[in-house]
């Protein structure tokens, strides 16, 4: 375009951005206006990857693609945005000379008429300051630093704003790390795809809803300019915390500083599923919700060793207790011997039910399925798992997940420690998978088939639901 004219030009990764938003005819000026891969790209991945320059290039040539839109650049804070070579002051850089900068508002006014804000939501109850407002682009930059929560309401405000301009998309660029992780690896798929991207992928978002999400992995090398003007910066991460550097310098999703379990490996921890032998018993664990997921797991463990395995998942939104009570009996094989069904504590309020006061362990009762109380000590838990997630005397770990437990296993290297207890984890978006594999720690032990024989079958007993 004559009249595009900025100072800056995307890096080959950058370029990768751009044309997965359909923006990169506007600097190469070869191809003609489209749209982007999908409504949601991720970018992100090593430190110093240039990221955030990509997403200021992503907003410059949309403002020139698509005259009149509106685009949000987000951090969680203001002070993230304003400091010493923040996104505020780089685009001020940028663009000098081209738009007219708006201090109290934060909007560079292009002369196209598209506007980019620049915005901050540190809280919960900061969305809905953007209640009435609306992004044809939504740009965040350190995207794990958000919770799903306001992610997902932002989400809502990514709109046309304007008849012709560009279908609504958003991007997402961050490290490794912090509390949004977990959503963020499950969006992008990037536990599964062990490295591998370039594909647009059709995944489950937090809200169990389907997705359509495109990946670009960013590493230093990829910003040779910053390299070029700062080539000691790969030595020192090198020297920091061994999981800030493997995050920060690899772009290693599955590794970063404050990591709840930083021991689990998905290669050792989980296993193809094998067949169980008959003597093995069998025990289930709940955790209880309606607007958050209910999720249950199924277990087993080797007598012989000990050894724990979660052997198979399921979850869903929004049933009754009867529902979720049936659907975890029909799941459960007619030879599995069940010794004990642990639920999360708040299962045993008290409710009323046309007329009626009951609770879920009633409810669950009639279906069949006796419920024990799970132990609901969190840091007790968490020291539960860091005991199995170690090596048995054959080097194999005491606890293997099935890998026909994805949400499971995409949960774990998620998890991260609660800053004010780091005996604990953060209580975090998604983290409901562990919630309810903890709660199959209660009294693991006491499930092994010596005790079920030993124990008289009685009427009601949780040792007696066999099925």
């Amino acid at each position: 375009m004559s009249d595009f004219s900025v100072h800056w030009f995307p890096q080959p990764r950058q370029m990768q951005a751009l044309n997965a938003c359909g923006l990169d005819w506007i600097f190469t000026g070869e191809g003609t206006k489209r749209d982007s891969i999908c409504e949601t790209i991720g970018y992100g991945g090593a430190a110093f990857g240039g990221k955030s320059d990509g997403l200021l290039g992503i907003a410059i040539a949309a403002a020139f693609a698509y005259p009149g839109i509106s685009i949000g650049y987000f951090r969680r804070t203001y002070p993230e945005l304003e400091g010493a070579k923040g996104a505020i002051i780089r685009s001020q850089e940028l663009l000098a000379g081209i738009t007219s900068y708006n201090e109290q508002k934060h909007t560079h006014l292009f002369p196209t008429g598209s506007r980019l804000h620049f915005c901050h939501c540190n809280t919960e109850k900061d969305v809905y300051e953007y209640q009435s407002q609306a992004f044809d682009i939504l740009l965040v930059d350190e995207a794990t630093h958000f919770t799903w929560s306001i992610i997902d309401y932002l989400i809502t405000r990514n709109r046309s704003t304007i008849e012709g301009g560009c279908r609504p998309f958003r991007v997402f660029a961050s490290n490794p790390g912090n509390v949004g992780h977990s959503w963020y690896l499950g969006l992008f798929d990037l536990l599964k795809a062990q490295g591998e991207h370039g594909q647009v992928k059709n995944v489950m978002n937090q809200n169990s809803k389907y997705e359509q999400t495109y990946f670009i992995p960013a590493f230093i090398a990829d910003n040779a300019i910053g390299v070029e003007r700062d080539p000691d910066y790969e030595n020192r991460l090198k020297q920091r915390d061994i999981m800030v550097a493997k995050a920060l310098l690899d772009g290693d999703w599955t590794v970063f500083s404050g990591q709840a379990f930083p021991q689990w490996n998905y290669s050792v921890h989980t296993i193809e599923p094998f067949e169980i032998p008959d003597s093995w018993s069998y025990w289930r664990s709940l955790d209880y919700g309606w607007d958050h997921p209910t999720y249950n797991y199924w277990w087993t463990m080797n007598p012989n060793n000990n050894r724990h395995y979660v052997i198979r998942e399921w979850h869903a939104r929004q049933l009754t207790d009867l529902e979720i009570a049936n659907a975890i009996k029909t799941s459960s094989l007619p030879n599995e011997r069940y010794t004990f069904f642990f639920a999360s504590p708040d299962m045993w309020r008290a409710k009323n039910v046309n007329g009626i006061v009951t609770t879920a362990p009633d409810e669950f009762m009639r279906m069949g399925l006796i419920l024990t109380k799970a132990d609901n000590d969190r840091v007790s838990g968490k020291r539960k798992f860091n005991n199995l997630l170690a090596p048995l005397s054959d080097g194999l770990p005491g606890l293997q997940v099935f890998r026909s437990c994805p949400d499971l296993i995409a949960c774990m290297p998620s998890l991260v420690k609660d800053i004010r207890n780091p005996e604990d984890v953060l209580k975090i978006d998604g983290d409901d998978p562990y919630d309810a594999a903890r709660y199959g720690l209660t009294n693991s032990l006491i499930t092994r088939p010596t005790a079920l024989e030993q124990q008289p079958r009685r009427t009601r007993s949780p040792l007696a639901e066999v099925f």
